[in-house]
């Protein structure tokens, strides 16, 4: 019997009791390094906006042409590569919630960090979207 977590296919034949618990904290460290790495990009997306915003501040008040194109193509790479992470936590928390059954009894700890796995997952989307929305405003003024 197989069971397909993810992009890894774990196989429960051989040790039927230790192949889930194995699973979870598979699928958990997967979790992790995304959230780790999906911060990081949300950083580097909230500095790159903010830097967009200031640069058009300065250039606006001395007459300098704005290298806009490449902070635009820099700002639509950066929202692509951040929707693709959240798109993969998002499928990693959903194997994580099929995974739970599979555990051995009712398992608190398990369903509580899940739950803070989603908790995160929205609140980096919503921090993403309101990143997204405040730079699309600023574009549309400017316009």
């Amino acid at each position: 019997m197989n069971r397909s977590f993810g992009n890894n296919l774990y196989s429960s034949t051989n040790s039927r009791m230790s192949a889930p618990v194995t699973d979870w904290e598979d699928l958990r460290k997967q979790a992790r390094q995304l959230e780790n790495e999906i911060d990081t990009k949300l950083m580097s997306f909230s500095k790159l906006c903010s830097n967009y915003v200031a640069r058009d501040h300065l250039t606006n008040h001395h007459n300098i042409d704005s290298p806009t194109t490449s902070t635009s193509s820099s700002f639509e790479t950066m929202s692509i590569e951040i929707e693709k992470l959240l798109e993969r936590l998002s499928d990693i928390n959903k194997c994580m919630t099929d995974a739970i059954p599979t555990l051995l009894g009712p398992n608190t700890a398990a369903t509580h960090t899940l739950q803070r796995h989603h908790e995160i997952c929205q609140d980096y989307r919503r921090e993403f979207e309101r990143t997204k929305a405040n730079i699309r405003n600023f574009q549309t003024r400017e316009d």
